[in-house]
């Protein structure tokens, strides 16, 4: 059994607006009244089960003063302001605001960040999320894709910085015949600055068995560290992703990236974090 699309995403108001209009490019800024409060303990490495892989946390995320979040998967694209977040000893979250994943089983894969970003994908155990509960070893296709990080309070005035190969969470299947449930990602990203203003490159490329699938989005520019750009029909039924930026140490930046690409005629969900640093 898969888990198939039946329900409307959950997003902010204004980026849903955006979404009717074309959504390619706009900026927004996010929202969200979730309840306030945060744990971070100091994680330990460990290899998971059910899909898991093995941690890849340097030391557990510390909500900053300007946390936000990304939550993906079948029928859910939300993102907006960080309120709630529930981190245990192995650098895994399991609650995000309102969304979590509970039970004796649970299992999160893809497990990786740092003080400034956790990143995941819930493999195993009962999700809660605006579509309800399911239990996720249930379903061939059951995941959750989260990050939450921390924005950056200002943008440089100018600068180019190189961005590494990222770390993605494994794409899973949302919609289509295939089946090659879980793929793997790869990408490229580049991030510059003028006048305040970040101009942003982001390559995604999915492997799903036999079937491939590119996304490619250049020139894209945030005009303020809150601002989400919404390239695509990633708040539609299409291929697309939001770009953001988050904190990194060492005066480092972060493209934060969920995503949505087609391979073959099956669309695969996945979020991608790159780490830029800043050239001489």
């Amino acid at each position: 059994m898969r888990i198939e699309m039946t329900k409307v995403l959950v997003a902010l108001p204004l980026v849903v607006a955006l979404a009717a209009c074309g959504g390619g490019g706009s900026d927004s800024s996010p929202s969200d009244n979730s309840s306030v409060g945060t744990n971070t303990p100091t994680p330990t490495p460990t290899t998971g089960t059910g899909g898991s892989t093995p941690s890849a946390v340097a030391t557990a995320y510390a909500q900053g003063s300007s946390p936000a979040y990304h939550i993906a998967g079948v029928s859910e694209q939300s993102f907006g302001v960080l309120k709630t977040a529930e981190q245990l000893a192995d650098g895994s979250v399991v609650t995000v605001n309102s969304y979590q994943l509970t039970g004796t089983a649970r299992a999160v894969a893809d497990v990786a960040g740092d003080a400034d970003f956790a990143l995941g994908r819930w493999r195993k155990g009962t999700a809660t999320t605006s579509s309800g509960s399911s239990q996720l070893e249930s379903f061939s296709n059951g995941a959750y894709h989260y990050v939450v990080y921390n924005r950056p309070t200002a943008f440089p005035a100018s600068g180019t910085y190189k961005c590494d190969e990222g770390k993605f969470t494994s794409p899973s299947q949302v919609s289509g015949t295939s089946t090659t449930y879980f793929a793997n990602a790869t990408g490229t990203a580049n991030l510059s600055f003028a006048n305040s203003v970040a101009t942003v490159d982001v390559t995604i490329s999915i492997t799903a068995g036999n079937s491939r699938g590119t996304l490619t989005y250049n020139g894209r520019t945030l005009q303020t560290p809150d601002a989400y750009t919404i390239a695509g029909a990633y708040l539609g039924s299409g291929a697309g992703m939001v770009i953001g930026t988050a904190t990194g140490a060492n005066n480092q930046l972060r493209i934060v990236s969920p995503f949505r690409v087609i391979a073959g005629d099956s669309g695969y969900v996945g979020i991608a974090v790159f780490t830029c640093t800043p050239t001489p």
